[in-house]
């Protein structure tokens, strides 16, 4: 398993996309994804990151418009 990498300043570097992440907080991000029909759109992106390295938990939700169950889902973890 590749471990989260740490430095000295308690930053995660783990997702680029993301740029550094702080460890013991929680960042709001806007991502942009690659390729031109996308140029325009950002994605709200929340980070959660432990004060210690760990495994890693990805959700999403809400990928198509009816999907309103995985998006409560996310809510309430």
């Amino acid at each position: 398993m590749n471990h989260q990498s740490m430095s000295h300043t308690n930053t995660v570097t783990r997702f680029p996309i993301l740029g550094d992440l702080q460890s013991g907080t929680t960042q709001r991000h806007e991502v942009r994804l690659p390729g031109e029909a996308l140029e325009n759109d950002r994605w709200p992106v929340i980070s959660v990151s432990g004060t210690t390295p760990g495994p890693v938990l990805f959700v999403s939700a809400g990928v198509h418009g009816g999907e309103y169950p995985g998006i409560e889902t996310a809510v309430r973890l």
